[in-house]
């Protein structure tokens, strides 16, 4: 009897002893959590932060600014466009309440401004400049442009419709016309493509 009492107390021990290891590491892990809880928090300030300079930088182009609003607990954002940049009176909350042109300028901005932020070797737009009046367009495309030689490590393709007569190729700009595709009679529109490549291309010509 006596012996099997001592070995009752020698598997209590022994589990009190586990049951104590077990507290202490779960106290490591919580503290481990809120750390790099923390760190989350401050990443996505820094990345908030840095994109909305970005968002700014472009709009201020126009003549515009605005701001775009995280929300990391539902996972939304939300874009603030204010046409003149020195006019408090109008600011736009909801992107629905914007022009065509405007609406295309401000999403454009954003994907620029993400874009920063993102690691990708690729970016790809597709008729980025649809409903854009011709300055917006030209300070698009001129702004995509700055964007992709600073990035010579990246590789930038664009996709329009629209006449691209006044840009000129250069090392890092390659322009790709494709024909007018003729089928049942129908006429489309013929697409211009044009990208910015870091690395020499053999000639499409």
């Amino acid at each position: 009897m006596r012996k099997r009492v001592n070995n009752v107390e020698i598997a209590y021990k022994e589990k009190s002893a586990g049951s104590a290891r077990c507290k202490e590491e779960a106290k490591v892990q919580q503290a481990d959590i809120k750390e790099r809880l923390r760190l989350l928090r401050r990443i996505h300030k820094a990345i908030c932060r840095k994109t909305n300079l970005e968002f700014n930088k472009v709009l201020n182009t126009k003549g515009a600014s605005g701001d775009l609003v995280f929300d990391h607990f539902n996972e939304r954002l939300g874009i603030i466009y204010q046409r003149d940049a020195f006019d408090d009176s109008n600011r736009i909350t909801s992107i629905a309440n914007l022009s065509g042109g405007e609406r295309s300028f401000a999403t454009l901005s954003m994907l620029i401004a993400i874009g920063h932020c993102i690691e990708s070797p690729f970016r790809i737009m597709d008729e980025f400049d649809i409903f854009m009046d011709q300055f917006s367009r030209k300070i698009a495309m001129e702004q995509l442009i700055e964007i992709a030689n600073t990035m010579l490590d990246k590789q930038f393709i664009f996709i329009t419709p629209q006449d691209l007569g006044s840009l000129s190729r250069t090392s890092n700009l390659k322009i790709i016309r494709l024909q007018r595709p003729h089928s049942s009679g129908q006429q489309r529109i013929q697409p211009s493509f044009f990208s910015r490549r870091s690395l020499p291309a053999a000639d499409t010509d």
